[in-house]
């Protein structure tokens, strides 16, 4: 919402940005589960990083044209499948761990992830107010330009540069399709052995 009311000043778009990105959100739903079938998760994770970096782009550079902000704002919601793409990894490591060590660890990965989101949400917060402040921002006023162009690097830049080392992070996990597949098979295995004692 700054980003609109106070680097754009526009108001009016608050409320179409956020439906925009919303919408945005929902896309990933149809397509990603076809590609996660053909692609590497952690590759299409890297890739997804890459194109809301992308989008962070375009709206920094946007500031002159309503149509690139509205259409950036919705491809950061539709090219983010980090969600949906990390909760498949996190499947595919709990069952590894589970052959690895004979214990399955759902509840204490998902309490991770759970408390991990909470932890960057409350991160984000705390950096991003002040570096906003940083940059001159006050309040209920109008900005001047040097503040607007500190805003917009703290509100697109900041989480670019987090996108982008984030694929660093996804590229070096080692699992791969293949080897959650076949760990499922020998989970579905060790199942039937347990089944007919």
């Amino acid at each position: 919402a700054y980003y609109y009311m106070y680097v754009l000043e526009r108001i009016d778009l608050v409320s179409i940005g956020i439906t925009l990105n919303t919408i945005g959100m929902l896309v990933p739903y149809f397509f990603l589960p076809i590609l996660l079938k053909k692609f590497q998760t952690k590759k299409l994770m890297a890739f997804s990083c890459v194109l809301c970096a992308l989008s962070c782009i375009m709206l920094y550079f946007g500031l002159n044209s309503t149509v690139l902000v509205l259409i950036g704002t919705f491809l950061l919601g539709a090219c983010n499948w980090l969600t949906l793409g990390s909760q498949t990894l996190v499947s595919q490591i709990i069952d590894d761990n589970e052959l690895k060590k004979g214990v399955r660890t759902e509840g204490i990965l998902v309490a991770m992830i759970s408390f991990s989101t909470k932890l960057a949400s409350a991160i984000g917060s705390a950096l991003g107010v002040p570096l906003i402040v940083a940059a001159g921002y006050i309040p209920n006023v109008v900005q001047s330009a040097s503040t607007k162009s500190g805003m917009n690097l703290v509100i697109n830049i900041g989480p670019m540069i987090c996108y982008l080392a984030a694929i660093g992070f996804f590229i070096m996990i080692k699992m791969t399709n293949e080897k959650a597949a076949e760990n499922t098979a020998k989970l579905a295995e060790l199942q039937k052995q347990t089944d007919m004692e």
